[in-house]
């Protein structure tokens, strides 16, 4: 080697003109010719070690995957094993760079010290953790994990965070036995809410949090009562989720996360545009999380889930074109940047769908609709129970459109998915059999409809908990009975609804303006218009105080004025409501046959010329 390098440096002094790389490059080609000779090469100082993954993410785990997905026998076991090993793989494929790169940056390039090095192989061993207690969960092969198994691979935390410095803060909230385990349970608690096992995950964030609390482990107290916050939503404790998720973003400020931060607005956003009905606040939330989100630094898929709450708090808000134009922008940047079964993309598809539903634009609907359920079907199987969910909402739109035929397969096809994965009780079959009642009902088949809705309201009032769709199956319900002259049994059906709806969302909640709306109408049909008066003016007050969607604050005005006037209420009041209803259904898309009726009664209903 000494003489070949001698024999370099000659030629160079020979040829001064030469570029130096010049020289380089036959250095490198003398070398490969040294190496092809039989020379070993020189070590490599930062090399991938497959057994780094031995036990947790193999050939061996992957087999165990599938053997517990199919012992479930549920009918979309096969794809969705081959979509979550997938996603696994790549996974640790992501890790494996990610050590490496680590290793780089101190031994190859300097540029990072030993400490540095330290912090980060930590955070990454962090990260093994997190995959080995989400295999062990999925390879037990159970029902509800075998559904939510896509998810719980995606929602692995991503190796790549373990550049970013609070990502290496939370690693070093603590090196002991107690951190670990926390970090550990707290991730098994978050894979426990992708599974629907809210209880558990609640239990478990809630202690693991407590102990960071005590300790100062501020990183891992935003990332514990972030899955406390999201199982306390699934189990409908809304109140007690928005305490969660303060505690979220005070954790995640004292850590200075700004990741963390973003993530916990955002859950808050959500919780206060859907759950609580808070549409200003679930703005203003947004807008923090935009303050914190540019603070943390370019992140396409975090950017994505903020459009996402976004269109929330713009839907809540009633402002279907601006939720529309998040989704937009949110749909754009999950396809460019995500993995196309990352389930983030499949639900921003979905709410886009509904986005153009709510705008009256139900061709637009029928496609993003179709997207959706292709990408479901590749990637969770045929019969999955996200398909259901899709083809519910596809044949909805298909109804709106006048395809009997096609809307009667896709509702169709949902219930039957429901009734073989989850049988004739669970909830999601009776929303399928919901949705099916109001096809029959707008085809005009009162009978099947109301079987229909009824057996949907069995499966609902045979649940331990009351649930709050159980209250818009009624209203539903009431509104064939009163369709079918049937007025009286229609009141009793919706002052049940009402009093589940004050029982589970509160009495302050928009959507109970409906229910007050219904009662009055059910008295008007019933010649009672007196009686009618008194919910109906409650709806007004609780929609001009809680504004939601602009059409039921105009539907609420528009039946008051024909109470308050065949009351023999006030005749200028009445008719001062019905024309500011129909202002906004002049300005409303779809609302035109509401309109039609408002302008028809208007025209009727004159006011007596004044005397003198």
């Amino acid at each position: 080697m000494p003489a070949l390098i001698d024999a370099c440096e000659r030629g160079l002094h020979r040829r001064r003109g030469t570029l130096l790389a010049a020289g380089g490059v036959a250095l490198a080609a003398a070398l490969a010719l040294l190496w092809t000779r039989g020379e070993p090469p020189p070590p490599q100082l930062c090399r991938d070690d497959p057994s780094l993954l031995t036990g947790v993410w193999d050939g061996e785990a992957a087999r165990a995957l599938r053997q517990g997905f199919h012992a479930s026998n549920l009918p979309f076991a096969t794809p969705i094993a081959a979509t979550t090993v997938a996603a696994l793989d790549a996974w640790a494929a992501r890790w494996h760079g990610e050590r490496r790169a680590a290793c780089e940056a101190t031994r190859v390039y300097g540029h990072q010290t030993e400490a540095e090095l330290a912090r980060r192989t930590a955070c990454l061993d962090d990260r093994r953790a997190a995959l080995r207690e989400r295999v062990r969960l999925l390879q037990t092969g159970e029902r509800d994990v075998v559904e939510a198994a896509v998810a719980i691979a995606h929602d692995l935390p991503e190796p790549a965070a373990c550049r970013d410095p609070a990502a290496l803060a939370q690693a070093g909230d603590g090196d002991d036995d107690d951190a670990r385990r926390g970090r550990a349970e707290v991730d098994r608690a978050a894979a426990l809410v992708q599974a629907g096992r809210f209880a558990a995950a609640e239990t478990a964030a809630d202690s693991a949090g407590a102990t960071a609390r005590v300790r100062g482990w501020h990183a891992l107290a935003a990332a514990a009562q972030r899955v406390v916050g999201e199982a306390r939503q699934g189990l409908a404790d809304a109140a007690r989720a928005e305490e969660a998720w303060y505690q979220s973003l005070w954790a995640a400020e004292a850590a200075r996360d700004d990741r963390a931060a973003t993530r916990a607005w955002l859950g808050l956003a959500a919780l206060l545009a859907d759950d609580l009905a808070r549409p200003d606040e679930a703005r203003r939330a947004v807008a923090h999380a935009r303050a914190a989100f540019a603070r943390a630094g370019d992140d396409a898929l975090l950017g994505a889930e903020l459009e996402l709450a976004a269109a929330l708090a713009e839907r809540s808000s009633g402002d279907f074109q601006g939720a529309n134009a998040r989704l937009r922008e949110a749909v754009a940047a999950l396809t460019q940047h995500a993995e196309p079964a990352d389930p983030r993309l499949l639900t921003a598809l979905r709410q886009y769908g509904r986005s153009f539903f709510d705008l009256g634009e139900h061709e637009a609907a029928v496609a993003e609709y179709r997207r959706a359920l292709a990408l479901a079907e590749q990637h969770l199987g045929a019969d999955h129970p996200a398909v259901a969910d899709l083809a519910n909402n596809l044949g909805t739109s298909l109804l709106d459109l006048r395809d009997v035929a096609g809307a009667e397969a896709a509702l169709r096809r949902a219930l039957a998915i429901d009734l073989r994965v989850h049988g004739p009780l669970h909830l999601s079959t009776a929303a399928a059999f919901g949705n099916l009642a109001n096809f029959e009902m707008v085809r005009g088949d009162f009978a099947r409809a109301e079987q229909a809705f009824r057996a949907t309201l069995q499966i609902y009032t045979r649940q331990a908990k009351p649930h709050p769709d159980a209250a818009k199956v009624a209203y539903n319900l009431s509104s064939l009975l009163i369709n079918s002259q049937r007025a009286a049994e229609a009141l009793t059906q919706l002052q049940w609804a009402l009093q589940l709806q004050r029982a589970t969302l509160g009495e302050d909640h928009p959507d109970t303006g409906a229910y007050l709306t219904g009662v009055g109408i059910a008295f008007t049909e019933l010649k009672r218009p007196a009686e009618a008066v008194a919910p109906l003016e409650q709806a007004v007050a609780l929609f001009e105080r809680r504004p939601r969607d602009a059409r039921y604050l105009a539907a609420a005005r528009n039946e008051l004025a024909r109470a308050l006037w065949d009351g023999g209420g006030d005749k200028a009041r009445a008719r001062s409501l019905a024309e500011q209803a129909a202002a906004t259904f002049r300005e409303s898309s779809g609302s035109e046959h509401m309109l039609a009726q408002t302008e028809t009664w208007l025209a009727a209903h004159p006011l007596p010329p004044r005397r003198g």
